[in-house]
């Protein structure tokens, strides 16, 4: 990570001494926090015996000047289960030491920000040996500033809110759930706020009061050093909401993804005080159901409609709309009909690892198993379904249409190899074209029995098999194509289609002449 330097002197670490409320390890020795006293001539010393040094510098990009009194976290792990942390302050040098079992498999290094200097760390993951000694240098950078006003839904301040700041973006922090947030600050008098020491990049925080929610919050991209001022963040009230995921003989539907947010939320963003800033409404929420089927998400606010998708394996998806201070919803849902079989080739051999799509009422992607083995399940009703597949080396294959109306049997796709389709594109002069386009008209396939079109683009342009680019040389090559004439659309760099020709797969010796003047 930017702000690190690794000296040359690197060998290998163990488990580090541990303070606080962590048990230390076996054959740990625990070390005061700062570089005092007896510490100082460790730092210069050879490690004990069974033991390793790590020592740490803190100082700033600008100007190298020392950084003290400043946290260092240690994370180092042992087998496969056992963890652990430990922290240490620098000295009024700058300076910290850890004295570590060797053997140890060390995760990181983190220093800890501050309101003047961003956060930096290493990731390290290796194990250290006995008798090492390892020196890093942190060189921190300043940190970013925001600043602003928390108010209430009548336009009061907010006093003694905790606003929370993580260094990403709004649709990363949504995935990670409730991570930890990377700096954190208080409101006061008037509902202002300043929190420094953010990392440079992506940004996104919120305010936290009892009985409240964040509805405007504040994200965007902030630069080393640079002071964000004039957020006015918005809070109301708001009640938690306890839902129950059943089935449709009434049981409880354990371990459903539950997503809960205001309708409307992935489009709508409002412009921040300064450019490249937003406010977003109301962090969505993802949760799983419990062994009796019941969710809590723990604040909504009281105005805002809200809508909560429910998916399981096994059952079918669904979506209910609830309306402004829900605090109680029972869901129920259907059971899912599967979909599942086997791709081999042309001598039942099975096929690693194949690409799936699902189409029509629902769209899905799937991996194959190792075995070729795939399923679908919890799929909605649908009588004019198709799965394509695809391994590469093969022609791409389809099932269509298909009936979710019911467990179905396994199916079985028996892939053919592909054959290729290339050449050279040349003008009436025998110069090479290169940029052009070429693809494939793939016709979709029709049956007579169906009662509509096939979902979607065919199998070819799916998987991303109808087209292609000529080279410098006028080269080109399509892959893994099912045998059958084709037609071929040629298209000039930035120009519509000039030609349209016919081509049988099998060959990649093509000479393709085109008159560019007829």
């Amino acid at each position: 990570m930017h702000g690190i330097r690794l000296f040359p002197l690197i060998l290998a670490l163990g488990i580090p001494a541990c303070t606080g409320n962590e048990a230390p390890p076996p054959n740990v020795m625990a070390l005061p926090g700062e570089n005092t006293g007896s510490q100082a001539k460790s730092l210069e010393g050879s490690p004990a015996p069974g033991m390793a040094h790590l020592r740490i510098l803190v100082v700033l990009e600008e100007n190298g000047r020392p950084v003290p009194k400043i946290q260092v976290r240690l994370l180092w792990k042992t087998g496969d289960t056992d963890a652990g942390r430990d922290f240490r302050t620098t000295n009024g040098d700058g300076r910290c030491f850890f004295e570590i079992t060797g053997g140890t498999y060390v995760q990181s290094l983190a220093v800890a920000p501050t309101q003047f200097t961003a956060p930096a760390a290493e990731l390290i993951k290796r194990p250290i040996l006995t008798g090492d000694v390892v020196d890093y240098e942190f060189r921190l950078s300043p940190g970013g500033v925001l600043s602003g006003q928390v108010f209430d839904a009548d336009g009061g301040p907010v006093v003694g809110a905790e606003i929370r700041v993580w260094s990403m973006g709004r649709q990363a922090l949504e995935k990670k759930g409730d991570k930890t947030p990377d700096v954190t600050a208080q409101t006061h008098e008037g509902g202002v706020f300043t929190v420094g020491g953010l990392a440079a990049g992506d940004f996104l925080f919120e305010a936290f009061a009892e009985g409240m929610t964040t509805v405007a919050r504040p994200g965007g991209e902030v630069k080393s050093g640079q002071v964000l001022d004039g957020f006015v963040v918005r809070m109301e009230p708001a009640e938690p909401l306890l839902g129950s995921v059943l089935g449709e003989e009434g049981e409880p539907v354990e371990a459903a993804l539950v997503v809960a947010g205001m309708v409307g939320r992935f489009t709508k963003r409002d412009p921040g005080p300064v450019p490249g800033t937003w406010y977003y409404p109301a962090r969505q929420r993802v949760l799983y159901t419990d062994s009796d089927g019941d969710f809590l998400v723990p604040a909504i606010p009281i105005s805002q409609m809200w809508a909560i998708e429910v998916r399981h394996r096994h059952y079918q998806q669904k979506r209910v709309s609830l309306l402004p201070g829900t605090t109680l919803t029972e869901i129920e849902l259907l059971r899912g009909w599967d979909f599942s079989g086997k791709v081999v080739d042309a001598k039942d051999t099975p096929l690693s690892r194949p690409f799936l799509r699902l189409r029509g009422v629902q769209e899905r992607e799937r991996r194959g198993q190792k075995n070729g083995v795939f399923q679908f399940s919890g799929l909605l009703t649908d009588t004019e379904a198709a799965v394509l597949v695809y391994q590469p080396g093969f022609a791409p294959d389809f099932a269509w249409p298909l009936d979710l109306t019911s467990s179905q049997e396994a199916f079985l796709f028996r892939l053919r190899p592909g054959l290729p389709l290339g050449g050279t594109l040349v003008d009436s002069s025998g110069q090479p074209l290169s940029g052009w386009r070429l693809e494939l008209v793939e016709t979709k396939p029709s049956v007579a029995t169906a009662f509509a079109p096939f979902p979607g683009e065919g199998p070819l342009h799916t998987f991303g098999l109808a087209s292609t680019q000529t080279a410098s040389d006028g080269a080109f090559l399509f892959l893994d194509l099912p045998p059958g004439e084709k037609e071929l659309k040629l298209w000039p760099p930035n120009g519509a289609p000039f030609r349209e020709i016919l081509a049988q797969p099998g060959r990649k010796n093509m000479l393709l002449e085109l008159d560019l003047d007829g």
